[in-house]
C-alpha cells in the first residue's frame, strides 16, 4: 500500500499525465557534483552533503517535478566488483565498506528529502530512486544471470523503498 506522502506525491504528476503536459525530470545529480568539485570516488553525500542537497534545491528551483536520489552505483554489488573478492575488499577497502551502500542510500535520500522540505516542495515533488546496472555500463556482456540481477535489483529497491523513496527507478 503506498504512503500517504507517496499519493501527494503522484497526485501532481497523475495530474501533468492526464492534461498531457510534460513532466520535468532533474538531472544528472553525480555529473552535476562533478561540476561543482565532487568527485565521484567521494560520492558528495559525507564529505560535501551541503553541494547535493543545494542541487536538489537546484533542480526544483528550476522547476523539476520529480527528483532523484544520489543512489546510482551505490550498491553492496557495485563496491565489490571494486575488488577481486569479499576478503580482498576487507584487506584494503574503507572500514565498514560491505555496509557503507545502504548507509549510502539512506543518506543521499535524506538530502533529496531535505531539499524537498527547504523549497516547499514535499509533498509535490516525489524522490524516484536511482539504481545502477550490476556490471559497467559499457560491458553488458559481463551481466550476470537474469536470477542474480532479480536477486540483486529486488535488494536495491527494498534498500531504497525503507530509506523513503517515493518509486524506485532504473
Amino acid at each position: 500500500m503506498p504512503s500517504r506522502h507517496f499519493t501527494m506525491s503522484y497526485d501532481n504528476i497523475r495530474s501533468k499525465l492526464s492534461s498531457g503536459s510534460p513532466i520535468i525530470l532533474d538531472g544528472g545529480i553525480g555529473t552535476e557534483g562533478m561540476r561543482r568539485g565532487v568527485r565521484w570516488r567521494q560520492h558528495g553525500i559525507e564529505d560535501a552533503p551541503d553541494v547535493i542537497q543545494q542541487i536538489h534545491i537546484d533542480y526544483l528551483k528550476a522547476g523539476a517535478d520529480v527528483i532523484t536520489s544520489h543512489t546510482f552505483n551505490l550498491t553492496k554489488r557495485n563496491f565489490i566488483n571494486f575488488f577481486r573478492d569479499q576478503e580482498h575488499m576487507a584487506e584494503i577497502g574503507a572500514p565498514g565498506l560491505a555496509t557503507k551502500a545502504q548507509q549510502l542510500c539512506s543518506q543521499a535520500i535524506v538530502l533529496a528529502r531535505e531539499a524537498l522540505r527547504e523549497t516547499g516542495k514535499d509533498g509535490v515533488v516525489p524522490i524516484a530512486g536511482s539504481i545502477s546496472p550490476l556490471q559497467h555500463l559499457f560491458r553488458p556482456d559481463l551481466s550476470p544471470d537474469v536470477e542474480e540481477c532479480y536477486a540483486h535489483h529486488a535488494e536495491c529497491v527494498q534498500v531504497l523503498t525503507q530509506g523513503g523513496v517515493d518509486f524506485p527507478s532504473g
